[in-house]
């Protein structure tokens, strides 16, 4: 075999190897070893295991050799992301170690002369290991290329102190994300601004009472993207405590992107926690209850975002979000009450009198509004029932008001069984037609199926004929596109169960 290829052309072979190849290739020579490097050590994953007492100490040398590697010379500079996960060894990450931030938040140093040490000892004996922190803190300084970092705790009582973190030296960082933990203010006075493009906050919990939002140590010049996501079941306290910052606001000119996750919320509370800031154009709202009780609009109405592009969530948000501004892109995402993938034999069949789709509620929703047509809406996306498209006009009416629309994604979900009688292929493709033949200026169709497939009234139409149909009625027509998937994944077939999730990663990711 010849190795006499110029490095480019390796390095184009290495990355396109599986990681249990690349290890292999790893060991062939000098020239592959500085080859595959790179690749191997872009990703730290640092995860301390649950152990006990009497095993933490072989644990704990384990983990100490794994940094101790990361950390050398070599390795520490191919480091591009990096997640550190304390979640199962009951870590906070402060500057002051544990006991101090046990006290600042009003717990005595001693309970009818039980000790902090006593009550740490009992509650987070197994777990509790400060210098390995620590030692974790130390690798992660020198990981001087560091891109990404994701930090994580417990979900109780554990926080995280962004200065205690030691990555502001860092010149490359540019996203940091925050799972869980509660953010504590910083003892240090005044506080380094932290200087990333992207910071994440998600499974926030609810705020300490009098103490300052941590959105003052993010630097305004350089952040342009902030998730947020409360915790389950928890109203917008949080997510409003972080973004309510008066002596803050208008000085973030370069935050254009705003992704929040909340159980509910309103009008009113969203107009407050998105108004003062002066250059959003992207923003992301998901609303996790089951139902919306958005209240009355702000009154007087003045603009939520002038400058808003692109808009992600729920119709039921756009008559607040259309006030003032021109978006080009709507992404909207189906209702929270339509979230039964299934019928117990028990409950009545439902018809489409007693069926309220998503195609019909956005079309309340507009007529709500005020204007009768959005020019301004380029693109969209939109979620409807299998049934608005052989029955009915609400697909029509709901598309009627974007009458500029060049990219249109119709994310079709089953609706009530049997609901329609089945129509040909042919015929399907021809109402298609029909509801799209208005829009000149349309070039592009995409379909997502997620059909469950136990109703035969329920097909999708060849994709071959469909782009026929459409190329006939709409000049410049370019093509359609099909893609499919599952709409229930987390209800389980095979026992009758739904699948547990966890959202703390999927609310943005």
């Amino acid at each position: 075999m010849s190795f006499d290829l110029p490095p480019e052309l390796w390095l184009n072979v290495v990355k396109s190897l599986p990681r249990s190849s690349l290890i292999a290739f790893h060991a062939v020579s000098p020239l592959f070893s500085d080859l595959a490097r790179p690749l191997l050590f872009t990703e730290f994953i640092f995860h301390p295991p649950e152990t006990k007492n009497h095993a933490r100490k072989e644990r704990d040398q384990v983990q100490f050799a794994k940094l101790a590697f990361w950390s050398s010379p070599r390795i520490a500079p191919l480091v591009r992301r990096c997640v550190v996960n304390f979640a199962d060894i009951c870590e906070s990450i402060v500057t002051a170690g544990m006991p101090e931030w046990v006290a600042s938040r009003g717990v005595p140093r001693s309970w009818f002369g039980v000790t902090i040490a006593k009550v740490e000892k009992f509650f987070f004996g197994e777990f509790y290991s400060p210098a390995l922190v620590l030692a974790c803190l130390e690798a992660v300084s020198r990981f001087t290329n560091l891109e990404d970092l994701t930090c994580r705790t417990h979900w109780c009582c554990f926080g995280v102190e962004l200065a205690a973190l030691r990555v502001h030296h860092l010149p490359l960082l540019k996203s940091l994300r925050i799972i869980t933990a509660d953010l504590l203010p910083s003892v240090e006075s005044p506080s380094t601004k932290l200087k990333v493009e992207h910071f994440s906050y998600t499974n926030m919990p609810n705020p300490q009472p009098g103490r300052r939002s941590q959105m003052h140590c993010l630097d305004p010049a350089t952040l342009r993207r902030v998730d947020l996501s409360s915790r389950s079941f928890d109203p917008m306290v949080a997510v409003k405590h972080f973004l309510e910052d008066t002596h803050m606001q208008a000085s973030f000119q370069n935050l254009h992107v705003v992704n929040l996750a909340v159980w509910e919320t309103t009008f009113v509370e969203l107009h407050a926690s998105i108004a003062p800031y002066p250059a959003i154009r992207e923003l992301s709202v998901k609303i996790k209850s089951r139902t919306l009780r958005l209240g009355p609009l702000p009154s007087p109405a003045t603009p939520m975002a002038p400058q808003l592009s692109t808009f992600k969530g729920p119709a039921d948000l756009l008559p607040l979000i259309l006030v003032g501004a021109n978006p080009h892109t709507l992404h909207l995402s189906r209702g929270p009450p339509d979230r039964l993938p299934f019928r117990f034999e028990s409950q009545p069949l439902l018809t489409l009198d007693t069926w309220r789709g998503p195609a019909a509620e956005l079309v309340r929703v507009l007529r709500s509004c005020g204007p009768s047509v959005i020019h301004s809406v380029t693109s969209l996306i939109l979620p409807i029932h299998y049934h608005d498209i052989p029955v009915g006009s609400s697909l029509g009416d709901s598309l009627a008001f974007f009458p500029a629309l060049e990219t249109l994604r119709v994310v079709v979900y089953s609706g009530p069984r049997h609901a329609v009688p089945p129509m040909t292929d042919r015929a399907l493709c021809a109402r298609l037609g029909t509801i799209l033949r208005p829009f000149d200026a349309l070039r592009t169709v995409a379909f997502d199926w997620g059909l469950n497939g136990n109703d035969p009234s329920e097909k999708v139409p060849p994709l071959s004929m469909l782009n026929s149909v459409l190329r006939d009625v709409i000049f410049g027509f370019e093509s359609a596109q099909y893609e499919y998937f599952d709409a229930w994944p987390d209800f389980d077939e095979m026992t009758g169960k739904f699948r547990r999730r966890n959202e703390e990663f999927d609310d943005f990711y």
